[in-house]
């Protein structure tokens, strides 16, 4: 654009790309294009990139629209000769805005995940790398008192394939505050969190990625979609790396993947909740994030929508070959969607593995309470026998016989024992692989969706699930005499 052109317009216009010298002296001649005074120039920097005014006059003003594809500066210096030989046709890589105060700009292995003409720069996590395997490891403490709640800490180390980990673990445990750590929601952290060779947060280096330079996509458990945005706009509206018709295409091939593609010019207000989920899921992957972290997505959907839902990121996943953090409540969800599963507890890993794994095979008494073990029994060890793989607890005057577990005779420990795993007769059962064999007496009966739960004395309580045709067809009744039968494989002893 001449400078003629540029006068008439009162615009210059934000894009091609710099190229080296420009130092300040006489200007060229008339009708010459012109590079932007007092911008540095900056060798291979994506329009995108988030910097300028590094290089002007502290009492001059600054540029006040960030270059970007499409966009334009309203700036006064397109109106007067300039006074170094910047032609301003290259004035979209300008220099950068200074980071926030306090905070020094990261070093090489934290660099932000920018793009050169849509390329990955080297220093953050890669498709290929993630195809590998990932480390997230987080050691941070966060201070709430600000806003009326404790202080909670973080020891976190995980590695994890392109596949969906599920996070498990008690209300309170660090779940969600791990994905908030992660995505850089809280200011308030002090200590260093990193994926792959990307440091997001290091203070003690006084280094802090902004959260939109991480390349983490988030999907909450409210869709949180820009009411006055279309579908299509809402999915585009992270894709910052191509010219609008690729952000338009690739959206669209988002919505097509998660099956709301025909939703494209609707608004959010107008879907329903499974709907907006979806969209929310696109919009995440669109962006092509190195990491998506899902936070309880489908808490708040009905059954049918649930299970669309899980059938979809499932999909995704598998799509996208992006690891998903996909943090849920439900044993029967985590089992369902997860390929690998880690419990928290108290902001630490209690236990990880598969989701069968660690839900049938629990470790510790935070693990028993998120794999849903009804029965959690004090016990103590009485004698070993090796050689037939067992160890004999007391649990309350009963003895009962569980696989063999190195702890001392005289150990104190706790037991768990899921519901379901307990078989029920009327009569004394001989000839059978269960070990453990329990006259009771039946105390209450509960019923509700074709189970009955019931509440049993040996004298310790016990509660045993079956379905109500079985208490049907046995007649069982709250006061009747009936049999358990426990396989000493049922029964999971618990560290401290």
């Amino acid at each position: 654009m001449g400078r003629g052109a540029g006068r008439r317009a009162g615009i210059v216009a934000v894009d091609g790309a710099l190229s080296p010298g420009g130092h300040r002296g006489s200007g060229p001649g008339p009708g010459v294009c012109r590079r932007h005074a007092g911008k540095r120039p900056l060798a291979r920097v994506s329009p995108g990139h988030a910097t300028a005014g590094a290089a002007r006059h502290p009492r001059r003003g600054r540029a006040g629209v960030r270059p970007s594809y499409g966009r334009v500066r309203c700036h006064a210096d397109d109106r007067r000769q300039h006074p170094g030989q910047d032609p301003d046709h290259a004035a979209g890589h300008l220099g950068g805005r200074g980071l926030r105060r306090g905070y020094a700009r990261p070093h090489a292995g934290a660099a932000a995940h920018r793009s050169v003409r849509g390329r990955p720069v080297a220093g953050g996590p890669d498709r290929e790398a993630a195809a590998v395997s990932t480390t997230l490891q987080v050691r941070a403490g966060l201070d709430f008192h600000a806003v009326g709640r404790a202080s909670f800490s973080l020891d976190v180390d995980l590695e994890f394939g392109p596949c969906v980990t599920v996070i498990l673990g008690p209300s309170g445990s660090g779940k969600s505050t791990l994905l908030g750590v992660v995505a850089g929601k809280y200011r308030q952290v002090r200590g260093q969190v990193a994926l792959g060779k990307t440091t997001f947060l290091d203070d003690s280096r006084r280094v802090f990625l902004a959260p939109w330079r991480r390349r983490v996509g988030y999907v909450f458990q409210k869709p949180l979609l820009f009411p006055h945005l279309t579908v299509l706009d809402n999915v585009a509206f992270g894709i910052r790396r191509h010219l609008p018709g690729r952000r338009e295409r690739q959206a669209l091939e988002w919505l097509e993947r998660v099956g709301v593609v025909e939703l494209a010019a609707r608004h959010p207000t107008t879907l329903s909740g499974g709907e907006q989920q979806r969209v929310a899921l696109a919009r995440a992957l669109a962006a092509e994030p190195g990491l998506v972290l899902l936070d309880e997505p489908t808490a708040a959907l009905d059954l049918q929508s649930r299970s669309e839902m899980l059938e979809v990121t499932r999909s995704a996943q598998r799509e996208s070959g992006v690891p998903f953090l996909y943090v849920c409540h439900s044993p029967s969800e985590a089992t369902r969607i997860g390929d690998r599963a880690v419990v928290l507890s108290d902001g630490r890993v209690a236990q990880q593995g598969t989701p069968l794994q660690v839900l049938s095979a629990p470790g510790s008494l935070a693990v028993a309470h998120t794999g849903g073990f009804e029965n959690i029994l004090p016990a103590r060890v009485l004698e070993h026998r090796e050689e037939e793989g067992v160890t004999v607890v007391d649990v309350e005057g009963v003895r009962l016989e569980m696989g063999y577990h190195r702890l001392p005779v005289g150990a104190e420990l706790d037991v768990a024992l899921r519901a379901e795993d307990i078989i029920v007769a009327l009569e004394p059962v001989r000839g059978t692989s269960a070990r453990n064999v329990l006259e009771c007496r039946v105390r209450r009966i509960r019923e509700q969706g074709g189970r009955a739960e019931l509440e049993v004395t040996l004298p310790a309580r016990l509660l045993v699930s079956v379905t109500s045709v079985t208490v049907r067809e046995l007649r069982i009744q709250e006061g009747s005499r009936v049999y358990l039968l426990i396989k000493a494989r049922a029964i999971h002893p618990l560290e401290a």
